[in-house]
């Protein structure tokens, strides 16, 4: 599997096949039983802190203001709260959490804290960002909404992103490529190129390409 730079890859596939694994792989925090896990040409595989990874639950600390919770990779990292604090404050009007930075984790809605918790990931590793089914736990229209504000949000950014996910459509309307993977022991079945025009919108959904290449992966899984 590869993932260029500034690209966007989803990976779907049946539950319980490796998609999670294969994230912990990357980011160095299990080991492969064989293969490696290269980046920029170097061999990354077993090594934690060069990629930024996402998991479906916000994980926000609830005593933490939204400001000192996407600070926390920039203190990891040695600096100092008021220099992670200043670092991390312009970036709040591009997530959509301006006006909430001193606000608390049960004051804001789903769709909010997962802003504040994609925020944070972005701050650890903003060229790469594994992000495991990020809007799973929200219901359909708040996901739907926070899809099209990823689109907007990452199209700023020379952020590459590997998705998982196990909504054919979220995959097809966010990627550029799709990798279909099969039951356990995980097998690449198919990659799909989504060759469908951005900037992607709710008439997307509906085209007659979007629904083709919809088809192909229903019919495949």
């Amino acid at each position: 599997m590869s993932l260029s730079e500034g690209e966007f890859v989803a990976i779907i596939g049946p539950s319980g096949c490796g998609k999670s694994t294969l994230f912990n792989i990357i980011s160095g925090l299990h080991l492969p039983d064989a293969g490696k896990v290269f980046i920029d040409g170097e061999d990354y595989t077993g090594r934690t802190g060069r990629v930024s990874y996402m998991h479906q639950k916000d994980l926000l600390l609830p005593w933490r203001t939204i400001l000192d919770n996407v600070c926390l990779p920039l203190i990891v990292k040695g600096l100092s709260l008021k220099e992670a604090r200043a670092r991390a404050r312009p970036h709040f009007e591009a997530f959509g959490l301006a006006g909430f930075e001193e606000h608390y984790p049960a004051q804001l809605s789903g769709g909010m804290r997962q802003r504040a918790a994609l925020l944070r990931t972005y701050l650890f590793a903003s060229d790469i960002m594994l992000l495991d089914e990020p809007f799973g736990a929200l219901d359909a229209l708040t996901r739907r909404k926070m899809q099209f504000w990823l689109l907007s949000t990452l199209s700023r950014y020379q952020t590459s992103v590997l998705l998982i996910t196990h909504d054919v459509e979220e995959a097809l309307l966010l990627a550029d490529r799709v990798y279909v993977l099969s039951e356990r022991p995980a097998r690449v079945k198919l990659e799909l190129k989504v060759d469908l025009p951005r900037p992607r919108s709710e008439k997307t959904l509906t085209a007659p390409a979007f629904v083709a290449l919809k088809r192909r992966l229903l019919e495949i899984l």
